[in-house]
């Protein structure tokens, strides 16, 4: 498989680390509006924090846990056009506890701005919306399962692989 060289990687893609304060913090050093945050708390052992732009804020994608990816109301309150902000989290540890530290991960797939595309239509079986980063190759989608295997349409040239 031939690969793209991408010229400034962090225009795509860029991580960070923080220390959590006792009020809201907002990560403004990327060089982009994330669409996917996931962070992780480095001090204490806490879920890993998934984002993303497709469901909204405050939609945590607890993907760690025992059983299936459960969404659940959880700290970050903004996607902004540099980064992310988090919620004060005084009971709640998961991004901002004061004094511990955390990494993060952002990417851009493309600003919020969704794709429909209908079973049926492109070649997809199933149908699903997506926001797509053709430059980097990345891509957020979103599908209801059908419990049968089939294909989703997710906006890149080539077949993703991860």
């Amino acid at each position: 498989m031939a690969y793209t060289t991408v010229a400034k990687p962090t225009a795509h893609c860029d991580a960070n680390i923080y220390t959590g304060i006792s009020s809201a913090i907002t990560i403004n050093s990327l060089g982009f509006l994330p669409d996917l945050v996931i962070y992780k708390d480095r001090t204490e052992a806490y879920s890993w924090g998934c984002y993303d732009s497709s469901r909204g804020i405050k939609k945590w994608l607890q993907n760690n846990a025992d059983n299936i990816a459960t969404e659940i109301d959880a700290s970050l309150t903004a996607f902004t056009s540099s980064g992310f902000t988090i919620a004060s989290m005084s009971a709640d540890p998961i991004g901002n506890k004061n004094g511990n530290y955390y990494g993060s991960w952002s990417w851009k797939a493309n600003g919020a701005s969704k794709t429909t595309n209908d079973a049926g239509a492109g070649g997809a079986s199933i149908a699903s919306v997506y926001q797509a980063n053709t430059t980097s190759g990345f891509s957020i989608i979103q599908y209801t399962g059908t419990g049968s295997a089939g294909t989703l349409k997710h906006g890149l040239s080539i077949v993703p692989k991860m």
